[in-house]
């Protein structure tokens, strides 16, 4: 649990927050981890603490043996079968996110569980954490970027942002360059503020002191890919979005230049709801079942 918290956050402050511990006590259990294990574990770069090799790989093997624990203890404590559950699960995750997970969910949902009942909200950025504190959602999906100590967090896979545009586009022809990036006309997804991607990406580029022209600011996600397929616009939105919209419009994937590390994509849910059989079923079938629809290169 120590290092799960110390290698996802990457800051013995934010991992403390976490786990409600104080930092000095988190600088302790980092300093007798790394005695443990005779290895630094988290070396400061210029970017921040990054994890060692031995870190990640420790961190894989804690996950499994955290997983197959819970996994054990949800089913001393879970004795209802899935057709005998009833209730509503409201969960927040973004409109593109909602297309890649509900279909497969309600499916199973329906199959399973045929008296439990689903609500689905557009989430909003980090709103989503002040929802679960005051229980307005039970589930949110997206990426990682909310650490509280009441707060869990599940991942479910890494995404990167890609460009999508039409496939005859001249960035298309050979590696996108930062200069071309900019010089090309975007599409920003905004559902109510902007997007994760675009809100990190125009951070990076002023902080360089560049810019783009967005000609376009769409809400609805599903909009990006016929805009971008009929014109010389490009959007930049999180690789495995990307592939799903290839199963509906003709676009092109293209890398983005060196500008952003991939995000963990993940479920969070609020400690309150984490023994309810009706939300431990929800997640359970979001993280294995789910996540299987999800597309992949």
């Amino acid at each position: 649990m120590y290092l799960q918290a110390l290698v996802n956050e990457r800051s013995v402050t934010q991992a403390a927050d976490r786990l409600g511990l104080t930092q000095p006590r988190m600088s302790a259990i980092l300093g007798q981890l790394r005695r443990d294990f005779r290895d630094p574990l988290l070396i400061r770069t210029r970017g921040g603490m990054t994890p060692t090799a031995k870190a990640r790989t420790l961190l894989v093997k804690a996950e499994k043996i955290l997983a197959q624990t819970s996994r054990f203890f949800d089913a001393l404590n879970d004795a209802t079968p899935p057709r005998l559950l009833s209730g509503t699960v409201t969960l927040a995750a973004s409109g593109s996110y909602q297309y890649l997970f509900v279909p497969s969910l309600v499916r199973a949902v329906q199959h399973s569980a045929p008296n439990v009942r689903l609500r689905v909200w557009n989430s909003h950025g980090s709103r989503v954490h002040e929802w679960l504190e005051r229980g307005d959602v039970d589930l949110g999906i997206g990426p990682r970027r909310v650490s509280t100590a009441r707060l869990r967090f599940r991942k479910l896979f890494s995404d990167e942002a890609v460009c999508v545009t039409r496939p005859g586009h001249p960035i298309v022809k050979s590696p996108l360059t930062l200069a071309a990036y900019c010089a090309a006309r975007h599409v920003k997804f905004a559902p109510s503020r902007t997007g994760f991607f675009d809100t990190a990406i125009d951070k990076i580029l002023k902080k360089r002191r560049l810019g783009r022209t967005v000609v376009l600011t769409v809400q609805n996600s599903l909009v990006i890919p016929h805009v971008v397929a009929g014109t010389d616009l490009i959007a930049t939105v999180p690789k495995r979005i990307a592939l799903a919209m290839q199963r509906f419009a003709k676009v092109a994937l293209v890398s983005l230049p060196a500008l952003l590390p991939e995000v963990e994509v993940g479920i969070y849910w609020h400690e309150r709801t984490h023994r309810d059989p009706l939300c431990m079923y929800i997640r359970d079938l979001v993280m294995s079942g789910v996540r299987d629809a999800i597309p992949d290169d």
